[in-house]
């Protein structure tokens, strides 16, 4: 008879057993209950469903961890969320990072990646599903343990393993589902056994965890003491994987497990309560959504309202909000920062936006996102309209009786904002232009008619003034272009203007770049530029 069949005819024959032992229990050597546990403890062949989980640890000494808390008993050693459960890989990553050693788990293919409490998850259905750690030179126990995780059972009939430390064909401790309670045991270097069992559901999510410090070891159900035993001593040592969801006798669990959380320090009760915490995103709201038409340069006071949803197990979280989507004209005064939020609270943060002058006006949607710095993929936004103000028209100054300003050719002088007539009336200029002279020194379909048709006679455009463009190179003798009767084909359209009752604006179009005749006679941008040069000012 095989090792394994005699475990597995011990183990079918103190299951009974197992049903009898209470909430809470420490046995000695030698009576019932510790025949009994030591059944549950034992395992068979690791490589009849994990082939390769029982390769040994380098032989290293354990390396010194560095716990963000400053304390190792809050911080694990090793923490599988499953979140990177995928179809590529069957590895899972150790998300802990307080140890220089990594502790990479694996999960049969057949094992499920699926959607758990807090992001991803496995799942256990199949009769050789199984999650396991291999052996790492700091899995020792003898200073304590903690091992937690989020479990959905299928049900709570049989026995089913959820997490266990395989040594020497047994189990330095387990995690696990026998007679419809939820069990943990542990085996001491004395050879002693200690277990607590507490009731649990099917079919829901329920965070279970147990530690072990020497003296008691302690089940918790949803954050919550649910049993205790006391059973001073150490953990029984030996090389062997951490196994998940199932063992080397196929005390298999069926269902889904979530954050499998392990540590080799006992964590504080409060620790325990904070791993029940599944974070949600925050909930951003800014205010006012639409501001009334505002000019640029006056502030709008918006309030960015974060409000933390999580349940009361979580801790105070920081949340960070940036602007995510604040582009031109608006400026804010704030582009980032942090709030504290505590769970079931709101915080706000006031950001004072305005539009730059001289910008666009009209509605500008924006945004600022909230991460949690705890978990930063929980993300939300908030979004906001600013309505930036066209500007007001210009309020008319009017006409002064008598002109307070130089007068200009033709009579006209300004007033404030107001362009007056020789007479002290306000004159607004509807004007147009007239193009060709600058490509063509004749002009193109000039006439008397033609000018017309712009100034305020029946059926003309009504306008009043004029704009005739001009080119230098036809204008000036000293350029190879010049035509000499170019200025009096000029002094014609100004003549036909004035007679259709619109005064004339010269505008000099096109001129060359310092060299004379440089200007084409065809449209382009080289012939128009910023300034008249020196050139120009002394030819003309």
């Amino acid at each position: 008879m095989t090792d394994r069949r005699r475990s597995i005819e011990r183990l079918l024959f103190w299951v009974p057993a197992l049903a009898l032992l209470p909430a809470a229990c420490t046995t000695g050597g030698g009576d019932d209950g510790d025949a009994a546990l030591a059944a549950l403890m034992s395992d068979g062949d690791p490589s009849a469903v994990a082939p390769g989980a029982m390769t040994p640890p380098p032989p290293l000494p354990p390396p010194s961890r560095f716990c963000p808390s400053g304390d190792c008993a809050r911080d694990p050693l090793a923490f599988w969320r499953f979140d990177d459960c995928n179809t590529l890989s069957t590895q899972l990553a150790d998300t802990a990072f307080t140890s220089p050693i990594s502790h990479p788990a694996f999960r049969a293919v057949s094992v499920a990646c699926v959607a758990g409490i807090d992001a991803g998850a496995i799942q256990l259905a199949a009769a050789g599903d199984i999650a396991y750690a291999p052996d790492q030179p700091d899995f020792l126990f003898d200073h304590g343990l903690t091992v937690a995780a989020w479990i959905k059972p299928d049900s709570i009939a049989g026995l089913q393993t959820i997490v266990r430390k395989r040594f020497d064909g047994s189990s330095a401790f387990l995690l696990a589902i026998v007679g419809r309670k939820l069990t943990f045991a542990v085996q001491l270097a004395s050879g002693r056994f200690a277990s607590a069992s507490a009731a649990i559901p099917a079919g829901t999510f329920t965070h279970v965890a147990a530690t072990y410090d020497g003296q008691n070891a302690i089940l918790y159900v949803n954050g919550a003491v649910a049993a205790k035993a006391q059973a001073a001593g150490t953990l029984a040592a030996g090389v062997g994987p951490i196994f998940v969801g199932n063992d080397a006798t196929g005390r298999q669990f069926k269902g889904i497990v979530d954050d499998v959380w392990l540590n080799t320090l006992a964590a504080p009760a409060d620790v325990i309560l904070g791993l029940t915490c599944i974070r949600k995103p925050p909930v951003v709201a800014l205010t006012p959504g639409t501001t009334p038409p505002t000019p640029p340069g006056t502030p709008v006071a918006f309030d960015l309202a974060i409000t933390n949803p999580n349940g009361p197990s979580c801790p105070v979280d920081s949340f960070e909000f940036f602007a995510s989507g604040v582009g031109f004209p608006l400026q804010p005064d704030q582009f980032a920062g942090v709030l504290s939020v505590a769970p079931g609270q709101t915080a706000h943060a006031t950001i004072n936006v305005s539009a730059l002058p001289g910008g666009p006006t009209g509605p500008f949607p924006f945004s600022y996102t909230v991460a949690d710095l705890a978990t930063f993929n929980l993300q939300a936004s908030a979004q906001a309209t600013f309505v930036v103000a066209a500007p007001p028209p210009p309020t008319r100054t009017g006409c002064a009786p008598m002109p307070t300003a130089p007068v200009a050719p033709g009579g006209y002088y300004v007033n404030g904002n107001t362009v007056c007539t020789p007479d002290g009336r306000a004159h607004l200029f509807h004007g147009v232009d007239r193009p060709s002279l600058e490509w063509s020194s004749a002009g193109q379909n000039l006439s008397k008619g033609d000018f017309a048709l712009m100034g305020s006679g029946p059926g003309s455009w009504n306008a009043n003034v004029v704009r005739i463009a001009l080119n230098q190179d036809f204008w000036l003798a000293g350029s190879p272009l010049a035509d000499p009767s170019y200025p009096d084909t000029v002094s014609q359209a100004i003549a036909w203007a004035e007679m259709a009752g619109m005064d004339v604006i010269l505008d000099l179009h096109w001129s060359d770049q310092g060299v004379l005749g440089s200007c084409v006679s065809t449209p382009t941008m080289t012939c128009q530029q910023l300034m008249p040069d020196a050139t120009r000012a002394t030819g003309a």
